[in-house]
């Protein structure tokens, strides 16, 4: 299951409309539910998301050459946000290729 969670996450890092906004795991896994109609024995939480790109080797898929990177590339970055007294929650950034991303939620530096 872990292996269509990453492939149906890593489609939906293609679409610009995701790209370059910090967007909760949960809100990634809604994202996808919703835009990909994914059948109700294949959905998945924002939990499960998680566990599956921490399962998943793409940090060793990071270590390639810069002639070998693909057209459709794309970064995607982690952030992990744990308010006093709550549960973490996992925030996904996703940049095309080459560029980078701001840490703080609104923009700002």
């Amino acid at each position: 299951m872990s292996g269509f969670i990453l492939t149906v996450f890593l489609d939906a890092c293609k679409a610009k409309t995701f790209q370059n906004k910090w967007i909760s795991v949960q809100s990634w896994s809604d994202l996808i539910m919703h835009n990909f109609f994914i059948r109700a024995e294949l959905q998945f939480t924002g939990s499960d998301l998680v566990k599956a790109v921490s399962k998943s080797h793409t940090s060793q898929s990071m270590d390639v050459t810069w002639t070998q990177v693909p057209l459709d590339h794309c970064g995607i970055f982690c952030w992990t946000l744990q308010p006093k007294g709550k549960s973490k929650v996992y925030y996904f950034l996703v940049t095309t290729s080459g560029n980078g991303f701001r840490r703080s939620m609104d923009g700002e530096d």
